[in-house]
């Protein structure tokens, strides 16, 4: 085996605590000022705290890099100025276990208000809180450590650096490299380095001296870096590697009392000591236990499992119990637990009158006598043997037992665990970074880390999914209905970064729902004796609503205002101020937007005019031009300004600055109000698409996620099987899918190589009864959830015993289709956020990425109601149906009439007596077409229980039309007065109904008058207006009459309430129910109307998939030469083949050629006499077919 490469001489410092460099910054024109910042560096220690690097300026900015608690610490602050509200520190933590004397890498670099650390290749990201952009530093910077800790902005440890530091570079100057260069004198003298010049022992060329670009060898001179170093103490050039520590033992996982080490100390004692130091991240288990007496007496010291505190517990012959609970002294220790994953040492003892335990330094004393002589055995158990009590997990180190050391060589095999584990220290800090989103707390066991949500927000296995709705918009889908105003929680971003906030949600207008943002400031507010101009200042608090979320809140607003109104007693607003400052200032008041930027108009106007709302239409009082304010007091005060704002880009108002009050002994002061911030329209609600095709889809990018995934979007569809949303990974194998299956459940299925996976939830109800429905879904390093709507959440919980596989993807996101483009989805999807992001999926169809069978927004085919005469639509999306059996039309659209053909008078009797529900009319609707030539005829009878009860419309005998009825209160008619003949062969459409409780007819014909006719006025309280018991349905004609006076003509649109009469005589199967004398006389007929279809709609065709621009076809492995040898062979055989061919074919040409044709008479010709003979002479090769002679004499 070889190995190539370059030999690793890294520039290496060790520190021992009092030795620190200096770049000096704080010399002329050596301060800098950098928008990014870059620090390298590889560290060893064994120590938990210690200052790495300190610098700071004289305009507050910092930086610190310190090892706190075994944890990397980055404290850094861009600068600030006296009155800033906000917060400008920032720390951030990253990497554990940093002391266990192994190298471990650091690279942190600052992007203006973007801040990277990755330790360890673990990285970490921040947003800064800051005012600038730049950190200035204008002092020394301190690596290693500092000479003194007062006025150390941020700094915790107050500990200097011990350990070793390579390769530390900070902005492009290599540090180390640069001390050892410039100051020989700080070099610790070591012999392996003094044999040899020490330029070329830090591995620079030799030095040509007319070359030589780098310092001399002089201490004075700066270095290449351009930086002058400085430094105090003595600097280690070399780091020797850690020796491995044979006391060190590993417990690695919790079991009931079986993982444990048995120690044997010769002979009984009185006396019981032990020591041992110990780490661990787990709460509970047992560190030390001994049994006195068969079991019957024990001493234990173990930790508890609530907080991680240390107890001991001794019961021994003649004693009393004895326990009590030592909490960790450190403060920085979360409840005082010992689980925190530093080293912490324990020394306990137990003599005649005392048990006296020290941890980590502090002394617990118990005093005891004990009535009986001590007898401790020789049996001693450590990290566990206690039954029913679990073992220890963690490492412990120099553990000693009656003064004797615990030497992992010279225990018995048999009386320790195989699992145990020595020589070094195996322990993960899961909390590390922290996995629980959120800023929710982080607690673990050896096995698994737990998040604590209370109080966040979010739910979860890491917090990391809201509990929230993302607008109302979304609120207003499940509680809409239930109340006109809600005062509810949002988040914008649903997982995101954004806090959800508090808002109203006003459903007045349920299509169009309204958010308010309120503040403290409520009503108005007083403002006296604030003269010059901006002089009164107050900001407005918005709740928990940052500015960030009000700026998201605003863009996905279609329209926002804010109402102001000020009042003044002699105080200007917008006026110039005379006399005051430098004369920059441009009004007395102003306000300011949330991207604080000043704004100086008020409600009415707009930006760029410095007017309010009376300016802006040229009716303020007195002279003024801007405000009512502003004029010079024509009009008894107060004067008012009001109006409302409504430019986004600077809503919400977030400070007020005013001026012009005077003194408070004066007669001037004014007052103003804020109203709460109202926003309506959802563009984020509305970013949606309809899939009107089964194949059509959408493409986004492929899902990438690190160790949390989430999405969330709604979904409305009439299908009952389709997948939503599919992404392969073709190289991986990974597989993740969404789907609707048989209309009352949603999958969530994925593969990220271990197998199948499937979270699957099963509703009361329809999934696809089109009405939208909320999806929720997470895949986390602990668990993957489902939730669907307000359904309980279905949970899978990751496998812990393997590591976390994240999702690989190579392909893109399909939603609509499968990536074969088949199990379409057709319905509209809204609202998709992946990871906390908008996917504007309604932008890709508008900007025409992709159009094939999408719509943007939610189109339903029935939104656009397509369905004529009453007809019901039922939605598919890619299509759509209208029932017609509720009209008296037919046809795709309900667009086609039924009519009937009376000729000679037929009668159509619709018996009604098998209905359930025949309990009688007070009011109907009745409505019927016909075109006729006769003056006679009934359009429609309805006969109720008994002779005297019925209602009949009729053509009566001068072509109008009459209702004649008896409902119990005696026999009356309504007869059309028009002066037209309806008997003219033409359409018309007759309207009655009966209001009032049945006591006012309204009749009505075409488009002519409505006839009402009111018989209240003669019928008691207590009259009969029903129609009892209707028995029958009359067309045409009823029984008592002659077939020469039924109607004769074409008959239409029949309907007497919910009933269809016309309908109901060609109704397939034939309607038993139905009579028609003489049979079959009434025909179907459309009476001259041509059926209404709908609009063609245009024809989609999927485009091609399109050919990848840059595909690289995959080169041939075989060899060339090899291929051109086989061409070559087989090209000269077939050209030898075919040239033989080629020969054979003209030697047969030849063969049959060889005889040469002549003008020679033919074979039987040459043995005749005559001419005539020989003409007719056959070819002797034929058979004889000579042809009868004819002789002329």
């Amino acid at each position: 085996m070889e190995l190539f490469g370059c030999e690793y001489r890294p520039f290496t410092a060790r520190f021992d605590g009092n030795t620190w460099i200096e770049m000096l910054l704080d010399r002329s024109g050596r301060e800098t000022q950098t928008a990014v910042d870059h620090l390298k560096f590889r560290f060893r220690t064994s120590k938990v705290n210690g200052l790495i690097l300190y610098g700071d300026d004289s305009q507050n900015d910092y930086f610190s890099v310190e090892l706190y608690r075994a944890r990397l610490q980055v404290s850094l602050n861009l600068g600030t100025y006296p009155w800033a509200t906000g917060k400008t520190d920032n720390v951030v933590v990253a990497g554990s276990l940093l002391d266990d004397e192994q190298w471990h890498d650091v690279s942190i670099i600052r992007t203006e208000k973007n801040l990277n650390i990755s330790v360890d290749g673990v990285s970490i990201w921040r947003n800064l809180s800051a005012i600038f952009l730049h950190m200035d530093m204008n002092r020394k910077l301190y690596i290693g450590g500092v000479p003194s800790f007062s006025n150390k902005r941020s700094v915790t440890v107050m500990e200097n650096f011990v350990g070793c530091i390579e390769e530390f570079n900070f902005n492009g100057v290599q540090v180390i490299r640069d001390t050892l260069r410039s100051k020989p004198g700080l070099i610790m003298s070591e012999a392996v380095w003094s044999e040899v010049d020490w330029l070329d022992a830090l591995g620079y060329p030799p030095r040509d001296p007319i070359l030589w670009w780098g310092p001399p060898t002089t201490t004075q001179q700066l270095n290449i870096s351009g930086f002058e170093i400085g430094g105090t103490g003595v600097l280690g050039q070399n780091c020797l590697p850690p020796t491995a520590d044979p006391s060190v033992i590993t417990f690695p996982r919790i079991e009931q009392s079986l993982v444990y080490i048995k120690v044997e100390r010769g002979g009984e004692t009185s006396k019981l000591t032990f020591s041992l130091d110990f780490r661990t991240f787990n709460k509970g288990g047992v560190l030390f236990y001994h049994t006195v007496d068969n079991d019957k007496n024990f001493v234990a010291f173990e930790m508890e499992t609530v907080y991680g505190h240390l107890q001991v517990e001794v019961l021994l012959p003649g004693v009393n119990y004895i326990t009590y609970t030592m909490p960790n002294n450190d403060s920085a220790a979360p409840n005082g637990t010992f689980a925190d994953g530093l080293w912490h040492s324990v020394d306990f003892e137990i003599t005649t009158n005392l048990v006296r335990t020290l941890v980590d330094g502090r002394e617990y004393i118990a005093q005891q006598t004990f009535l009986e002589p001590l007898h401790f055995q020789k049996i001693f158990y450590i990290g566990g043997g206690r039954p029913q009590r679990f073992s220890f997990q963690g490492c412990m180190r120099r553990i000693s037992v009656n003064a004797q050391e615990v030497l992992w060589s010279k225990l018995d095999p048999e009386s320790r665990s195989d699992e145990i584990i020595n020589g070094s220290c195996h322990i993960t800090d899961r909390c590390s970074p922290n996995p629980c989103k959120h800023e929710a707390p982080c607690t673990q066991n050896g096995a698994t880390f737990f998040c604590d949500c209370t109080n966040t927000g979010y739910s979860g296995a890491v917090c990391h999914q809201s509990e929230f709705f993302t607008s109302c918009s979304e609120v207003g889908l499940f509680y809409g209905q239930m109340s006109p105003q809600l005062r509810v929680t949002i988040d914008l971003d649903g997982s995101g970064v954004l806090d959800p906030f508090t808002v109203l949600c006003d459903f007045t207008d349920q299509s169009t729902p309204e958010t308010r943002i309120e503040h403290t400031d409520d009503g108005y507010i007083l403002v006296d004796g604030f003269q010059a101009p901006g002089s009164y200042h107050r900001k407005l608090n918005y709740g928990r609503a940052s500015r960030a979320a009000l700026t998201e809140l605003t863009r996905r607003a279609v329209y926002c205002e804010q109402s102001v109104a000020y009042r003044c007693w002699n105080a200007k607003l917008l006026a110039k101020p005379q006399g005051f400052g430098d004369g920059t200032e441009l009004t007395w008041g102003w306000w300011v937007s949330r991207m604080g930027r000043p704004r100086y108009y008020w409600g009415g106007g707009v930006p760029g005019l410095k007017m309010c709302d009376c300016g802006v239409f040229d009716t303020c009082t007195g002279n003024s031009l801007t405000c009512n304010c502003d004029s010079d007091g024509s009009d008894a005060p107060p004067l008012v300004d009001t109006g409302l704002l409504t430019y986004k880009e600077d809503l919400p108002v977030w400070e007020v600055y005013l001026g012009d009050t005077g003194t408070l002994t004066d007669d001037k002061r004014s007052e103003y109000s804020i109203q709460e911030l109202r926003c309506s329209g959802d563009l984020f609600f509305d970013n949606t698409v309809t899939f009107v095709k089964l194949d059509a889809n959408l493409e986004l990018p492929s899902i990438f996620a690190e160790y949390e995934f989430d999405m969330s979007f709604l979904f409305k569809t009439t299908i009952k099987d389709a997948v939503l949303m599919q992404n392969v990974g073709r190289k991986s194998g990974h597989f993740f899918e969404l789907r609707i299956r048989s209309g009352i459940a949603f999958r969530f299925a994925f593969n990220v190589g271990n197998g199948l996976q499937v979270l699957e939830v099963t509703t009361a109800y329809w999934l696809n009864n089109n009405q939208w429905h909320v999806v929720r879904l997470e895949r986390n390093r602990k668990e993957s959830r489902l939730i669907i709507d307000t359904n309980p959440a279905k949970v899978l919980v990751e496998a812990q015993e393997r590591s976390f596989l994240m999702f690989n993807f190579d392909q893109p996101l399909f939603v609509g289709t499968t990536q074969a483009f088949t199990d379409g989805y057709v319905g509209c999807l809204s609202n998709l956020l992946i990871n906390g992001v908008v996917q504007d999926i309604r932008g890709i169809v508008e900007r025409g990425e992709k159009t094939y069978g999408l719509r943007p927004g939610c189109q339903p085919k029935c939104d656009t109601k397509p369905c004529l005469n009453r007809g019901v639509c039922t939605e598919f999306y890619s299509h759509y149906f209208c029932e017609c059996g509720l009209t008296p039309y037919r046809g795709f659209i309900c667009g086609r009439e039924v009519g009937g053909t009376f000729n000679n008078g037929p009668m159509v009797k619709i018996d009604l007596t098998h209905l359930r529900d025949n309990l009688g009319t007070l009011e109907e609707y009745i409505t019927v077409g016909f075109k006729t030539k006769s003056k006679n005829g009934i359009l429609m009878e309805m006969l109720g229980a008994g002779k005297t009860n019925y209602i009949i419309i009729r053509v009566n005998n001068n072509g109008g039309i009459t209702i004649e009825f008896d409902v119990g209160f005696g026999r009356f008619e309504v007869t059309t007065n028009y002066i037209v003949d309806l008997a003219n062969d033409q359409h018309h459409t007759v309207k009655a109904w009966r209001t009032n409780i049945g006591q006012v007819w309204h009749l009505q014909v075409d488009d002519y008058p409505e006839i009402v006719k009111d018989f209240s006025d003669i019928l008691s309280e207590t009259a009969d207006t029903r129609l009892d018991k209707p028995q029958a349905i009359y067309l045409g004609r009823n029984e008592s009459m002659p077939p020469n006076r039924g109607f004769d003509g074409c008959m239409y649109a029949a309907q007497w309430n919910n009933l269809f009469p016309i309908r109901m005589i060609f109704e397939d199967p034939k309607n038993p129910f139905v009579y028609v004398e003489p049979p079959n006389s009434v025909t179907e007929n459309k009476c001259g109307f041509e059926e209404i279809l709908p609009a063609p709609e245009p024809i989609e065709i999927r485009p091609p998939i399109p050919f990848p621009p840059n595909l690289t076809l995959i080169g041939r492995t075989e060899d060339l030469t090899q291929q051109r040898t086989i061409f070559g062979v087989v090209g000269s055989l077939l050209v030898l083949i075919m040239l033989a061919l080629f020969i054979i074919c003209c030697r047969n040409f030849t063969l049959k050629k060889g005889d040469y044709k002549t003008k020679e008479a033919k074979q039987g010709a040459g043995h005749v006499s005559t001419v005539d003979e020989a003409l007719a002479a056959p070819d002797a090769d034929l058979p004889d077919a000579r042809t009868n002679k004819e002789w002329w004499l």
